[in-house]
């Protein structure tokens, strides 16, 4: 069996800074956070925001990760149509091929249904599956 770290969960955002070569931040918003809060100001963190990564934990009840996940790419997609979604499917290493597909495939449908209720289908989203 894999060993396993596990985080605290934060109540507050993270930022962060790398000064290269590279123009590289990172914002870090615990799943109880809002990042549309007025007070975070969101134009301006998602108008200048290249990707937005959502990681959905494949061993707990994600339903509710979803819910708020939808709702976050379609208000960020409004925001900046320049933005590239990735969703990884966190440890996954612990389940069956077949849970793992299975699982991939709820995660999937259920995010593009929700974007096709909205009318928001064409908003492109990478899945990726990780331990």
């Amino acid at each position: 069996m894999a060993n396993r770290a596990f985080c605290r969960q934060d109540e507050e955002y993270e930022y962060d800074v790398s000064d290269s070569f590279i123009n590289f931040e990172t914002i870090e918003f615990p799943g109880q956070v809002d990042p549309f809060e007025a007070s975070f100001d969101p134009n301006s963190i998602f108008s200048r925001c290249g990707a937005l990564l959502f990681v959905i934990d494949a061993q707990a009840d994600y339903d509710d990760a979803l819910k708020k996940m939808v709702p976050a790419i379609i208000r960020s997609y409004s925001i900046n149509k320049n933005i590239k979604f990735e969703v990884f499917v966190h440890k996954v290493d612990g389940l069956s091929d077949e849970t793992k597909m299975e699982t991939h495939r709820k995660i999937f449908q259920t995010v593009q249904d929700d974007l096709a209720d909205q009318g928001m289908d064409h908003i492109r989203i990478n899945y990726h599956m990780t331990s």
